[in-house]
């Protein structure tokens, strides 16, 4: 029953957190009674749980007591009886009750000692069915540290699957060289994001292996690994601290001037200073104050504080506006030179000047080229770029491909 009740207890706090998380989605969408209505059916299942649980610890101790009280009952009057028959002194009787009263208290304490056992064993179950859980990416024993890499990334003939019968990327085969921008374009779902996060082993590859300078990434810690892989999600996470604890996460003894001039490449550094407490400024639980164009801008300045030689940006101009992502694709491109650069955009602008593009559909790569080299193609990037910058020369015969969503 425990185990049950801490089930639901779990449930529980999830319905709550998801909706402290998502106050603005319950109220936009007129929801607080589809909510509560969740709520109360799992504080309602605790209840009956906690009860039942109770009821039977209660029940437990007051059969304990009916039965040393029935025993007792039973000796006074077998003893009694021995007593008047001369067979039994009555020092004797009174010493063997007393010896029952003595033995009662561990016995109702062995009930109670079984109750908090079992509450005991069914939160360290749950507890340590987390702890015993594999990751799916683990280092090796003899993996070596990373030294600080010139860029050069290889795959080789890398596929992904997420189960056993269906890949995510199969057969993908490039390299990028130190200082080069890799491109990735695609539709929802084509891979963009699969490759991007296998570079840091967010992921493992299945089949193939990526090298960085000649080592696979496998073979190596992955402490040293990410410190030289920084990435900008697209799903930024803003931590319940400072606006200069977020741009500095993971550092210590950061100067506070680099932090300054983090935040001035990614255009944030102007908006910081009208903050009432500037840099100290507490941004609230997941960056509640922030905005989501500076929540992507803060994303960027904490990956370069990190300075790593290759850098993947997963469509982290997304959430800014046109004026914004120009300045900002401006600092980048003096930030990503020199740093090996992956790209994922859904706007040919940020990605027409990189030396490689790589188009995939369903898992695997259809073009491969510079933009120059894939306009003359008229192919799945010629269909993207009548869509997006020619609009006025669209053709039926034009190939669309829908960029955008989650990879």
């Amino acid at each position: 029953i425990w185990r049950q009740v801490q089930e639901e207890t779990g449930a529980m706090t999830t319905v709550l957190q998801e909706n402290l998380s998502g106050m603005r989605v319950v109220k936009a969408f007129g929801a607080r009674a589809y909510e509560e209505s969740k709520f109360n059916s799992r504080a309602d299942a605790i209840a009956r749980l906690t009860y039942s649980a109770t009821r039977l610890f209660a029940s437990q101790g007051s059969l304990m007591t009916f039965i040393f009280t029935s025993a007792t009952g039973a000796i006074l009057w077998y003893g009694g009886r021995e007593v008047a028959a001369g067979r039994l002194t009555p020092g004797e009787l009174a010493s063997f009750i007393l010896f029952m009263g003595l033995l009662g208290m561990p016995v109702r304490m062995s009930g109670w000692l079984m109750n908090t056992l079992s509450r005991a064993s069914s939160a360290g179950q749950r507890l340590y069915d987390v702890l015993d859980a594999e990751s799916p990416v683990t280092e090796k024993p003899d993996a070596t540290p990373l030294p600080r890499v010139a860029g050069h990334i290889a795959f080789e003939n890398v596929s992904v699957s997420y189960d056993d019968s269906v890949s995510a990327v199969s057969n993908i085969d490039f390299e990028a060289r130190p200082g080069q921008m890799i491109a990735l374009l695609g539709g929802p779902g084509s891979g963009k994001s699969t490759i991007a996060h296998v570079i840091p082993r967010f992921y493992d590859v299945s089949e193939g292996r990526i090298t960085i300078d000649g080592h696979d990434v496998r073979d190596v810690t992955l402490s040293t690994l990410r410190h030289n892989v920084g990435i900008v999600m697209q799903d930024v996470f803003v931590f319940s601290a400072s606006v200069k604890d977020n741009i500095a996460y993971g550092l210590d003894d950061v100067d506070m001037d680099e932090v300054v001039r983090a935040a001035k490449i990614a255009q944030l550094h102007d908006f910081i200073k009208g903050l009432p407490d500037g840099y100290n400024t507490w941004v609230g639980e997941r960056g509640v104050t922030l905005s989501g164009g500076q929540r992507q801008r803060l994303a960027i300045a904490r990956t370069l504080l990190l300075d790593p030689p290759a850098l993947i940006l997963d469509d982290s101009t997304s959430s800014v506006d046109m004026a914004t992502e120009h300045r900002l694709q401006e600092a980048l491109d003096e930030v990503t030179r020199g740093r090996t650069t992956f790209v994922i955009a859904h706007r040919l602008s940020t990605v027409r000047k990189a030396d490689l593009i790589l188009v995939l559909d369903d898992g695997e790569i259809v073009e491969r080229g510079t933009h120059e080299e894939l306009l003359e193609r008229n192919g799945f990037y010629r269909g993207i770029y009548d869509l997006q910058l020619r609009p006025q020369d669209y053709s039926p015969d034009a190939a669309p491909v829908a960029l955008g969503g989650d990879s």
